[in-house]
């Protein structure tokens, strides 16, 4: 099955480029490419999901294959403050 995600920035609706979707059950790692977008062929079945970017939320997800298909991911930004 063809799984395509969308991945955009929260506030501005704006793509974001370089986002890590890492699945578990498979060690697995994909980047959101120059409009947000990625691609993944997955079985049928359940898989822990997270979604990282420096600057922005962690996302966790469960995703539920069940047949090809895509969805969106919005990320909040975070602010990361600056120690000495």
């Amino acid at each position: 099955m063809k799984v395509l995600a969308k991945v955009t920035e929260k506030e501005t609706g704006e793509p974001l480029i370089g986002v890590i979707m890492y699945i578990e059950e498979l060690t697995l790692a994909k980047t959101t490419d120059q409009n947000g977008f990625l691609a993944v062929g997955l079985k049928p079945g359940k898989y822990n999901v997270r979604f990282e970017m420096l600057g922005f939320e962690k996302c966790l997800y469960q995703l539920d294959v069940l047949s090809s298909g895509e969805f969106r991911i919005e990320m909040k930004k975070v602010i990361i403050p600056l120690r000495k």
